[in-house]
């Protein structure tokens, strides 16, 4: 986005203050359309960052399960594939996605879910 541009509407906006007597950190905020309230959602620009791909990568894995990382990144598409990357990779950490090994050094992907355990997974793909 250029510089000094305005974003898109429906992108996350975030607040902070400093000054004399007030110390807010980063966090994002919500608007309630209903009632027209903003409130207090948590999380900074960072956090924010790192977890507004999820779904798009958990979606992906689950409509495509047993794929290889770049069968993945050619369901969610081109847009943003560094941060769907890292969320995938957030995503394996946390135990939400779960990778076992295949032939010629894959790697393939199932919803943590679907997969008992590693050994379970491996037999059933």
């Amino acid at each position: 986005m250029p510089s000094g541009a305005e974003p898109p509407p429906h992108a996350a906006r975030f607040f902070n203050a400093e000054g004399r007597d007030v110390a807010v950190p980063e966090t994002r905020l919500e608007y309630d359309k209903a009632t027209r309230r903003l409130t207090l959602a948590g999380g900074s620009r960072g956090q924010h960052a790192s977890t507004k791909h999820e779904p798009t990568v958990l979606a992906a894995v689950e409509t495509n399960p047993g794929a290889t990382g770049r069968a993945l990144e050619a369901a969610w598409g081109a847009y943003d594939r560094n941060a769907k990357r890292a969320a995938l990779k957030a995503l394996i950490r946390v135990g939400k996605v779960h990778t076992y090994p295949g032939p010629s050094k894959r790697v393939y992907h199932v919803l943590s879910d679907d997969c008992g355990s590693p050994t379970t997974c491996e037999l059933a793909h």
